[in-house]
């Protein structure tokens, strides 16, 4: 089949089999800062894994640290999850807290992807592990929670690919708690002054309809109460990403229809950033 758009890479078998191999999304693109090798060309699978796992650790760092994870009732959602590694590592954090406190708190965990095959992966590692995560495969711009019902919405390079910015802002604030609701969040955004050439290629590239610049994307936030708190940038790291993944899938013959995947997003990335961001709704 071919890769016109974001979505279309999940449905291609080769696709799933690479990422089967590394055991996480490597869409989700890795943290190379510690990593002083991290421009070796002969980086292995594993220093891959590692780095997306290292990229997952400090999404978890910065939850727990605005987000008491020993809360003695937590309702989370994990937005476009993929296979669902997010949603399971807040759940044993929290499995470990409690067991810590000897606490009868409850944790309720959701995870949201539009891709049938990614679902049908999260479902299979949840149920082989007993792990209770609700699971939907559905778009996740019109969920099924009340107003205000949860009090975490986490999201990894998932917002960028929304077309309707406005109407996923307004159900972001909408589910989440007025008292302790916050988003934590990495994504890709356009470089601030970006000539519209320039993003008109980027959106070529990436098959995309629209991208915000993270001062765009704040406006949209903060005039639907979604109050910025905090980032970090890593920038540099999504460049090194694809590299890593180009040389790994070159190395291993993988086809010209994967490669040149990534060559796409490598021809983009220098008018892209990324980062991790924390919002709070306000009251």
């Amino acid at each position: 089949m071919e890769i016109n758009t974001i979505l279309d890479i999940y449905k291609n078998e080769e696709f799933i089999k690479f990422n089967s191999l590394l055991g996480v999304d490597c869409n989700h693109v890795g943290l190379y800062m510690a990593n002083t090798d991290a421009e070796n060309k002969n980086n292995t699978l594993e220093d891959i894994r590692v780095s997306i796992e290292k990229k997952g650790d400090l999404l978890l760092f910065f939850i727990k640290n605005y987000l008491n994870i020993t809360y003695h009732f937590i309702t989370a959602v994990d937005l476009g999850s993929g296979m669902g590694g997010t949603a399971r590592n807040i759940y044993a954090e929290f499995m470990k807290a409690k067991k810590i406190q000897e606490s009868n708190g409850r944790c309720l965990i959701y995870s949201y992807d539009i891709s049938s095959e990614n679902t049908t992966v999260n479902n299979t590692i949840n149920f082989e592990n007993d792990i209770p995560i609700r699971i939907y495969n559905r778009d996740f711009t019109e969920t099924l929670f009340e107003d205000a019902a949860i009090n975490l919405v986490v999201a990894e390079e998932t917002f960028y690919q929304i077309s309707d910015k406005n109407k996923l802002i307004r159900e972001l604030s909408r589910i989440l708690n007025n008292a302790n609701g916050f988003l934590v969040f990495t994504d890709i955004f356009l470089k601030e002054g970006t000539s519209c050439n320039d993003e008109q290629k980027v959106l070529d590239l990436l098959g995309l309809s629209n991208i915000d610049t993270f001062s765009k994307f704040r406006i949209r936030a903060e005039e639907n109460r979604l109050i910025y708190c905090n980032s970090i940038y890593y920038s540099n790291d999504l460049v090194l990403h694809y590299s890593n993944l180009l040389n790994f899938a070159k190395k291993n013959e993988f086809s010209e229809k994967i490669t040149s995947y990534l060559e796409t997003w490598l021809k983009a990335s220098s008018f892209l950033e990324i980062g991790l961001f924390v919002f709070k709704k306000s009251l």
